[in-house]
């Protein structure tokens, strides 16, 4: 994680993904935050946030009057110069979900723009989850899976 955020303008110019795999309480998410802090102090334009907030602002957008559609939450998540999404597979796994999130990561797979997906589920699970298609264009150019296979640090006192 430390060489992905030194080395982004690499992997950015790339469209390098990431995928930070494993066991709840491992740090996935602190690693994540800690990636967008770096690439944002070096002037990129970054974001870290869960799946399930983007399905929740994605279906608030079917308000009226809510002043924005769906689509313009993948334009806008489309466009960043990396995306974090956390806790991947936390939700329904609803069809809306699914082809939400399938919808993000082809507009950055098309964009040639790295996605950096953190999931308690294994790369497998992961796969079954936003299916081959999606897994498979996060893999490109190099993308890298990292398994975290420890316990929870969590507990330790």
């Amino acid at each position: 994680c430390r060489d992905y955020a030194a080395r982004f303008p690499e992997h950015y110019r790339a469209g390098r993904s990431l995928l930070l795999t494993g066991n709840v309480g491992c740090g996935k998410t602190h690693l994540g935050s800690s990636i967008v802090r770096a690439v944002v102090a070096d002037g990129a334009s970054a974001l870290i946030t869960p799946a399930g907030d983007i399905v929740s602002i994605a279906r608030g957008s079917m308000v009226p009057g809510s002043g924005y559609t769906d689509r313009d939450v993948v334009v806008h998540l489309g466009g960043l110069d990396l995306l974090v999404i956390d806790e991947v597979g936390c939700q329904k796994g609803s069809e809306y979900e699914l082809g939400l999130l399938h919808n993000i990561i082809d507009r950055r797979y098309q964009a040639v723009l790295p996605t950096v997906l953190i999931s308690n589920l294994s790369v497998e699970g992961l796969k079954a989850y936003i299916g081959d298609r999606a897994l498979d264009r996060l893999r490109q150019n190099g993308g890298m899976a990292v398994g975290f296979t420890w316990s929870s640090m969590r507990a330790v006192a």
